[in-house]
């Protein structure tokens, strides 16, 4: 099974659904794999889940599907591709992903302090959600890559106990 098809097989482990208020978010189907959703919970890092979290990984692995992926190193060589063109092209997209999370902050002082120079504050708004993203892309590419080590690990997660008698 090659990289894509992989990761077909955990994007179809996604779906939207739609809050009382009519907010639409992503989560994981019942039939998900144990270590896709242990892999959605280190995406989040130290925070609490959040929507945009969980639509970023379901979106990053959908995007690998995109491309024919054999390998792990194809896989890098496209990595910035993905990612780039993942983050929000517009004002307006970028500060209400900033407003999002308190926690967003943390990536603008993280370009800053690795001596990047954005040339305004809006290249920093968009390079601070880049880092963001590429961390959600690391859980993604780890998940991937772990698959791989052991390709039974999905089957042994939704194997179910015997019952004892």
């Amino acid at each position: 099974m090659t990289i894509t098809e992989k990761a077909k097989k955990y994007s179809a482990m996604f779906v939207t659904d739609t809050r009382v208020d009519g907010k639409e978010f992503v989560k994981c189907t019942n039939d998900a794999t144990q270590p896709l959703k242990e892999s959605v919970r280190q995406a989040h890092g130290s925070r609490m889940p959040d929507d945009w979290t969980y639509g970023t990984y379901a979106d990053l692995m959908q995007r690998v599907t995109d491309y024919d992926l054999e390998t792990f190193d194809q896989l890098e060589d496209v990595r910035h591709e993905i990612v780039d063109g993942y983050v929000d092209i517009y004002t307006s997209d970028l500060t209400a992903w900033l407003n999002e999370s308190n926690d967003n902050v943390y990536y603008l002082t993280e370009v800053l302090e690795q001596g990047l120079e954005p040339k305004d504050g809006f290249q920093l708004l968009a390079m601070a959600q880049y880092q963001a993203i590429d961390e959600v892309m690391s859980e993604v590419v780890d998940l991937l890559q772990k698959d791989f080590e052991d390709p039974y690990l999905p089957a042994i997660a939704e194997q179910q106990p015997e019952p004892a008698f």
